[in-house]
């Protein structure tokens, strides 16, 4: 039961440390999606 709490707590504290790049990641591929959706509509057009 420790061990598992352990885990949960060292994978939140991971979860923070990404967060950051997460978060530039996140908006690197909504950014890379709606150009891509943009591409495809011109092509449709």
């Amino acid at each position: 039961m420790f061990k598992t709490f352990i885990k949960i707590a060292h994978h939140f504290t991971q979860i923070q440390e990404n967060k950051y790049t997460v978060d530039i990641e996140t908006r690197v591929l909504t950014k890379s999606k709606s150009m891509l959706l943009l591409i495809l509509l011109v092509q449709f057009l």
